[in-house]
């Protein structure tokens, strides 16, 4: 199935970001998605779980920055609610956290038994149905600010499913080369390559 253009066109037509006078101010939390499907609706159904999940964590204000067709590739800044001030930050951490705490125990259970996959107890709502917006897809990366979600299925048909927490060397990487998500069996072994090659100043080749 393809996702017909002006039906994309009119799902992000109707995603109005707000006007922020300190956008360019302050730097924004990047969330990026990639995902194999191309269906519009299933789409639609994880940018508004990431979406409400940026909202429950503090980053109201958010710009989506760009969405590729076909395969969903979409990139989305979010900036925290307020003045920005140290209080707001440490919530916001906080709150990111339970992203990874809870991803670490979905992934247990989605890679061991797929069928019986789900979200172990957490008070963050919005966590448990951001990661269950990410279950339809068979090859799902998602970088999160500070954590990278990867669900991928093997050839033989096994499902592999992580919770990463990035270095600051591995979340700048990915910040300059956001094509690496577009393949989610390998974003991993390919962050590794990258920074290898940078740290060493080798040429990258197709």
């Amino acid at each position: 199935m393809v996702i017909e253009p002006s039906l994309l066109d009119r799902i992000i037509a109707n995603i109005k970001p707000k006007r922020l006078r300190r956008m360019r101010q302050v730097r924004p939390l990047s969330v990026r998605f990639y995902a194999d499907g191309d269906d519009a609706v299933t789409a639609m159904e994880l940018y508004m779980a990431v979406q409400n999940f940026l909202v429950e964590v503090g980053y109201g204000k958010i710009k989506l920055v760009s969405v590729e067709r076909g395969s969903i590739f979409t990139d989305i800044k979010a900036w925290l609610d307020g003045e920005d001030g140290k209080d707001a930050k440490a919530k916001a951490a906080s709150k990111l956290g339970d992203l990874g705490n809870a991803g670490e125990q979905w992934a247990r259970d989605l890679t061991v038994n797929k069928a019986r996959a789900e979200v172990a107890a957490t008070n963050a709502t919005t966590t448990a149905t951001l990661l269950k917006a990410a279950e339809p897809y068979d090859n799902i990366a998602m970088h999160v600010d500070d954590y990278l979600v990867l669900k991928y299925e093997r050839p033989n048909g096994k499902v592999v499913a992580t919770v990463r927490k990035l270095t600051v060397k591995q979340l700048r990487c990915i910040e300059d080369n956001p094509a690496l998500l577009t393949d989610p069996s390998s974003v991993l072994e390919n962050l590794n390559l990258t920074m290898y090659k940078n740290d060493n100043d080798l040429a990258i080749e197709d």
